[in-house]
């Protein structure tokens, strides 16, 4: 759920969460959330596909040989590094790397 969310604000009826990325190397190269409050118009699967294209394109990203991945949006942790294990196609966290200090 998003932190900047108030008190008095509706709780969200539906989130969607997709990744575009790239299915040689797992990178992902785009992501595209949406929220829904009740009320609000609620987006399906291919919905949202057409839209992280649209945005990934407007971004400048090119779409040649790039795949989605829909995951559900708890999974996706903010300020957390994600890549897709291809064969699995799940979304798996990037290991932080370590400072080294200089002694």
């Amino acid at each position: 759920m998003m932190s900047t969310m108030h008190a008095n604000m509706p709780r969200p009826q539906e989130e969607r969460l997709c990744v575009l990325y790239n299915p040689n190397e797992g990178t992902i190269v785009h992501t595209h959330r949406v929220t829904t409050f009740p009320g609000g118009h609620k987006v399906d699967k291919a919905e949202m596909e057409k839209r992280i294209r649209e945005r990934a394109t407007a971004a400048g990203r090119d779409l040649k040989g790039l795949e989605i991945l829909h995951v559900q949006p708890e999974e996706y942790k903010p300020r957390t590094q994600y890549r897709v294990d291809v064969r699995a196609r799940k979304l798996v966290e990037v290991p932080k790397k370590r400072r080294t200090g200089k002694s």
